[in-house]
């Protein structure tokens, strides 16, 4: 009888090489990492990395295509490849496809609106001793479009999105911003399935009366209990549609 160590022994594992798209992306990050390209430059022609690197065109273009992923260069047909500010939105992108395989469970459906209540209820804390009267306005003009949109489900849902990428935009964090952005994106089905239902407009309305009303208090406690009850009413109300027997989910406990 073989032993597991033979077992292991005898398997044939094929090894496969590193790609060399792999080793021109390593070195071109490198070469941005170290400020040889900065943000705003140009990279060389594919051409000249070709000769730079000594490797055929597809390996360029595959390279650079990686980087474009990544959201560290900004590829454009007909010109040189430009290196831009490093951002998490392309990343977050990338994210899209399991994201959305994920939220097509009931599972992965409430561990994104747990992950948006915890995110977005510590952001509120973080920004309202900060908000100033200029983000605040900005806040209140957005309170008074959504008003007038109510009944009008798309456009309300746009205005609702805004409202809340405001508050995060508070911060100054752009990677802030961007997972705003992302939990905007996945969750948008959530959001319009709610606000279509009766007097939703209206109850969300309210709730971002009351976020308003704390960070023009610069209340900190304030402010995230009125985020907490609004995602936590939100998620509640999607679960009694999608079924009512489901128990309505809890909010995470303040310590």
């Amino acid at each position: 009888m073989k032993t597991p160590t033979a077992i292991a022994r005898s398997r044939i594992r094929e090894v496969h090489h590193r790609k060399i798209h792999e080793d021109v992306t390593e070195y071109l990050l490198q070469d941005i990492r170290n400020g040889t390209y900065g943000v705003g430059s140009e990279l060389p022609s594919e051409r000249a990395l070709m000769a730079e690197f000594g490797v055929g065109r597809p390996a360029v273009r595959e390279s650079l295509a990686k980087l474009a992923r990544m959201g560290l260069i900004e590829v454009r047909p007909g010109l040189r490849a430009k290196v831009r500010t490093a951002t998490v939105a392309p990343l977050l992108k990338e994210m899209d496809a399991a994201v959305k395989i994920s939220l097509s469970t009931e599972e992965g459906q409430r561990h994104m609106q747990e992950l948006r209540l915890i995110f977005e209820s510590a952001v509120a804390r973080h920004v309202a001793p900060h908000a100033t009267e200029q983000q605040l306005a900005k806040l209140r003009k957005i309170q008074e479009t959504c008003r007038e949109a109510l009944g009008s489900t798309e456009r309300f849902a746009a205005l609702d999105v805004a409202f809340h990428r405001a508050v995060g935009e508070i911060s100054g964090n752009p990677l802030v911003t961007a997972a705003f952005d992302a939990f905007c994106a996945w969750l948008l089905e959530q959001r319009l399935s709610n606000l279509r239902r009766p007097g939703r407009m209206e109850k969300t309305l309210e709730a971002h009366g009351r976020i308003l009303a704390a960070l023009e208090k610069n209340d900190p406690d304030a402010a995230e209990s009125a985020v907490l009850a609004h995602l936590s009413d939100v998620n509640t109300i999607f679960w009694s549609a999608s079924s009512p027997e489901t128990p309505p989910q809890t909010r995470p406990k303040r310590r």
